[in-house]
């Protein structure tokens, strides 16, 4: 009887501990995916991005049918995801980004990244040299937003993207059409580093960037901004042997997200500079014009 007594204790104590066992299993936390929507901040219909804005894939104000961005927290624990416009609706085509335990930003850059935005964000950034290429001068026009996040919702989030970089458009005029000149852009910082979903300052060598040859509706290039010092060869206006250059009088600044008309003039001897105006990509009240010369070499 005592040995059957033990065999129920035992029984027992075994239906207690599955018991306990089974108490302390912790839940599952219901991952929720954070759906987006996402627009051009303050980009001016008129502008574009490029002089010849009928170039498939060239921006105007909103993103084109196809685009792509990539969206991440920027650390090295979470994947990045990428999300795709379907005529205005922004879906993934990769696991979804979900929203995190705690409060903390996303990242988003366009167009979509070859490498995680937590290795972009200590990267540098290199202005594509030879922009008379099409494909050259999209990748330069980079994009990038960023948005809090904290309790997961249902309602999208809204990712409001800015131009990271400055366009400069330049016009040519003489009294005969001035044919196969190629424009270059001199004197410039091609290479910075990223800081998030912007650039940071540029202090690297100069380079310089080719727009390309002579166009009626003029060419145009993007850069890095940066300020130009005065006394700077800015520009090249080249056929053969032949060569200008303008040099500028005073410093330029070159802001993120403005665009820069430069108006030149060719005469016997030299180009005489007509104006520089900066108008924004969004809208800005420190609008300037600049004066100078564009003289023979």
């Amino acid at each position: 009887m005592k040995i059957k007594s033990i065999l129920i204790v035992a029984s027992i104590g075994m239906m207690f501990a599955a018991c306990s066992s089974e108490d302390s299993t912790p839940q599952n936390v219901e991952k929720v995916p954070i759906r987006f929507t996402a627009k051009i901040q303050s980009l001016i219909p008129s502008i574009g991005t490029r002089v010849a804005e009928g170039t498939a894939g060239i921006l105007n104000n909103e993103f084109p049918e196809g685009a792509e961005i990539t969206v991440g927290f920027g650390d090295g624990y979470s994947s990045d995801a990428v999300i795709k416009n379907t005529s205005g609706t922004w879906s993934y085509t990769t696991t979804p980004l979900n929203y995190p335990f705690n409060s903390t930003t996303v990242y988003a850059l366009y167009p979509k990244l070859t490498s995680p935005i937590a290795n972009v964000a200590r990267s540098s950034y290199n202005t594509p040299a030879d922009q008379s290429l099409i494909d050259n001068y999209k990748k330069a026009d980079v994009l990038g937003a960023t948005a809090d996040v904290s309790t997961p919702s249902s309602n999208p989030i809204e990712l409001s993207f800015k131009h990271i970089c400055a366009k400069v458009v330049v016009n040519l005029s003489a009294s005969t059409t001035p044919s196969d000149y190629v424009i270059k852009m001199k004197g410039i910082n091609l290479v910075t580093m990223y800081s998030g979903a912007s650039l940071m300052s540029s202090s690297y060598g100069p380079g310089e960037v080719t727009l390309g040859k002579y166009s009626s509706a003029g060419q145009t290039a993007i850069i890095i901004p940066q300020q130009v010092a005065e006394n700077t060869v800015l520009f090249e206006v080249s056929k053969g042997e032949t060569k200008y250059s303008f040099t500028t009088s005073s410093s330029i600044t070159f802001k993120a997200g403005y665009k820069y008309t430069f108006n030149l003039t060719f005469e016997d001897t030299e180009i005489s500079f007509g104006n520089i105006i900066m108008g924004a990509w969004e809208t800005d009240s420190e609008n300037s014009t600049i004066g100078g010369d564009l003289v023979k070499n």
